[in-house]
């Protein structure tokens, strides 16, 4: 199973620069930098660098306008933006939007500023070549090359909601790590490196496998339609409608999960979400999660753990924090 460990934290510097550490492990992470775009200004930003497996793993909080600098590096890279909005500006001169409706793909030799107006954190991700060339020879079933993927990723889509959960595992981790808890060693690397290339458009696209059937497209509007449902593959084969064991050899060829896991994976993540927002004196963890169709609290308790890295009532009280 992969470890995870935290390289690094640095809190409210007048400049956060990961490449000023000089530290050796920082040879295969991404070089960043983050300034404030008044250069009169203090900075108020957080920076936080892991790895986890084969992944290099960074959280860019900035509490303010500021812009963050990635320097081109021979890896692909990933930028999930959590909270805010920024402008992402790649070396060639093309500029995307970072929201929750969109991140970016960059391969190797490309940089990236992104700029904010306000406050933002962004989560990105690295992969050296050979290992994503090695999840893409897994998926296609021979060697590959180079691969080019397409810059915008798209997160409101099926897939976006894995790379959000992922970033917000991520993002959990540093936390964790900041406040002195011993990090889980998640298996985050190779589940993101293998949705990199299994979901997003790239010049070997059309040799992949198992792109996403229809049914799983209509299983999914389906779940979506009425998430708290606790819904049996039975149900759901009827709804689509296709054979049971047609939806679940669809789901395991285009997700890699089953269609169980995954309608139990989209209702947690109604809790999570639920929970977030709790005000004090609100709502309980047992009211929310039997909102959304959870019975058994024991069961549950240990599904949101294995989830997310925390129990809900952990998730609960920090909302209650921040507020």
């Amino acid at each position: 199973m992969a470890e995870a460990s935290v390289i690094r934290r640095i809190d409210n510097a007048t400049s956060l620069r990961a490449d000023d550490l000089r530290d050796p492990e920082y040879a295969a992470a991404d070089p960043v930098a983050v300034s404030p775009l008044d250069e009169g200004a203090p900075l108020r930003a957080r920076l936080a660098f892991l790895r986890v497996g084969e992944m290099w793993a960074g959280v860019v909080e900035a509490g303010m306008a500021a812009a963050v600098v990635l320097t081109a590096s021979e890896t692909v890279r990933i930028l999930l933006p959590l909270d805010g909005q920024a402008t992402a500006r790649l070396t060639n001169g093309s500029a995307h939007a970072l929201d929750r409706a969109g991140g970016l793909v960059t391969g190797p030799g490309e940089g990236v500023t992104v700029t904010t107006l306000g406050p933002f954190t962004l989560v990105t991700l690295t992969f050296p070549v050979p290992t994503v060339q090695t999840q893409m020879a897994t998926v296609i079933g021979e060697a590959v090359g180079p691969v080019r993927f397409a810059a915008r990723l798209d997160l409101v889509a099926a897939p976006g909601r894995e790379w959000c959960a992922g970033a917000a595992r991520v993002r959990a981790m540093a936390h964790d790590a900041g406040a002195g808890r011993s990090l889980p060693p998640p298996a985050l690397d190779l589940r993101l490196a293998s949705l990199l290339v299994r979901t997003q458009p790239s010049q070997v696209s059309p040799r992949l496998l198992h792109p996403m059937p229809g049914v799983v497209e209509r299983a999914i509007d389906v779940i979506e339609a009425n998430p708290a449902h606790r819904w049996s593959i039975g149900e759901l084969a009827a709804a689509v409608p296709c054979g049971v064991r047609t939806l679940q050899a669809a789901f395991q060829r285009a997700l890699g999960t089953t269609p169980t896991e995954y309608v139990r994976r989209v209702r947690l993540e109604r809790v999570r979400e639920e929970l977030e927002r709790a005000l004090p004196g609100g709502a309980t963890v047992t009211d929310i999660a039997m909102g959304w169709g959870f019975a058994h609290m024991g069961r549950f308790s240990a599904a949101y753990f294995a989830a997310f890295d925390e129990y809900p009532r952990q998730t609960l009280r920090s909302s209650w924090h921040d507020r």
